[in-house]
């Protein structure tokens, strides 16, 4: 979907316990909708050869498979309260996908199916 590097892939399933230990019932009702969460992709120093800086060091993504076409959002917020690294969400509820962002404490979202084009190629300038 995102067409990165190979070298950022993990495509690790987290069991949706690991996230409830600390999840109130608000929360842990809002991960029963959730059917699986898989740790997609890396960005990293290691992975894609960017260094990092003092604000980010490296971005996960993760791909949140939906048993109904509502974004949990309080389920992402704690979520990313215990990742210390930023975190792409791709939600998918069947054919239909929504992109999620928790940045500085604030949830950005892209409505479902509604496409963004991002290029990590680099852009070389002459001087």
């Amino acid at each position: 979907m995102l067409n990165l590097p190979s070298s950022t892939e993990v495509n690790r399933v987290i069991p949706k316990n690991r996230f409830l230990q600390e999840a109130n019932s608000k929360i842990k009702k809002e991960f029963s909708q959730i059917e699986k969460i898989i740790w997609q992709n890396n960005l990293s120093p290691k992975t894609i050869n960017i260094e990092a800086d003092e604000k980010i060091e490296e971005i996960q993504i993760f791909s949140i498979y939906l048993k109904e076409k509502l974004i949990p959002k309080n389920a992402l917020n704690h979520i990313q309260k215990l990742i210390p690294y930023p975190i792409l969400f791709i939600l998918q509820y069947k054919d239909a996908f929504a992109y999620a962002v928790i940045y500085e404490k604030k949830l950005y979202l892209k409505e479902w199916n509604e496409t963004i084009e991002i290029d990590l190629t680099p852009q070389i300038h002459k001087l």
